[in-house]
This record gives C-alpha cells, structure tokens and sequence, in this order.
C-alpha cells in the first residue's frame, strides 16, 4: 500500500513566511512504504531546493539461501516534477535472520518560487523484493536568494 503525504498550503505559508522574516530555509519530510511524496506550495521567494531521499528494507528470511540471493535488490529515485533528479541502488545483505539494505540519494535544483513543487521518491525497480517492503525517506528544504 502507497502511503503519501500531502502538506498543506497553510502550513507552507507558516514555515515560509518565518524562513522569510529569519533569514533562513525552511524544510520538510514525508515518508512511506515504497514511495514518499511532498507537494511544495508557491512562496513567491526564488531559491535552491534541496532534496534527500533514504531506502531501506528489513525484511525477515525464511532460509540462509534466500537470505543471500544475489538477485535481491532495489533501485529508488528522486523526482522533481516527475522528472528524474537523482537514483540510488541497494543490494540486499543477510544477517541475524533477516535481509538488510540501505541507499541514500540527494539531488538540487534552482526553483522560481513562482509555483508549486512536487517532490517524490519512489522505488521504481526491484528484483525478488517487494517494493512495498521498502521504507522510503525524503526531506525537502529550500534556502531563499537574497
């Protein structure tokens, strides 16, 4: 099941009108099983959106030949807009009776302000593990021009 998380215009005018009066970024976090979204809302202020996304699985094995098939894997991405930013890969590895990955990715881009971002991440490609055994991660922040 893809979980989403939608933020809110009233809490981006909040966080953006105190990043704007401090001086500062302001940031965001969303998180899901197999995906994560966060949709940005116009602030009127151009700057450098910066995003970070982690994938990680834990998923119990039922045997040390399962545990260490060579064909479990995942691939994540970040998109901007439905375009591709960033990607990460993550091999499965066993331990202790369970199968461990983790991937990390972050990208940047120079956004206008003048309309709303969507900001997703998103296990796109997988092999012998199911994409919704995935934690997906993201953090979104924006720092102002001056």
């Amino acid at each position: 099941m893809l979980k989403i998380c939608l933020i809110s215009g009233l809490l981006l005018v909040a966080g953006s009108a105190h990043a704007q009066s401090a001086g500062h970024g302001w940031g965001l976090t969303a998180s899901g099983d197999g995906s994560a979204k966060l949709v940005l809302q116009a602030d009127g202020t151009a700057g450098v959106l910066r995003v970070r996304a982690d994938f990680g699985s834990d998923v119990l094995v039922k045997s040390s030949e399962e545990a260490h098939s060579r064909g479990r894997w995942f691939v994540g991405e970040i998109r901007v807009d439905g375009k591709v930013c960033s990607d990460a890969r993550a091999r499965l590895h066993a331990e202790d009776g369970r199968a461990h990955a983790h991937a990390s990715t972050s990208c940047s881009i120079g956004v206008s302000g003048d309309k709303a971002v969507t900001v997703e991440a998103v296990v796109v490609k997988s092999d012998d593990v199911d994409r919704d055994e995935v934690r997906v991660e993201i953090a979104a922040d924006k720092s102002g021009s001056h």
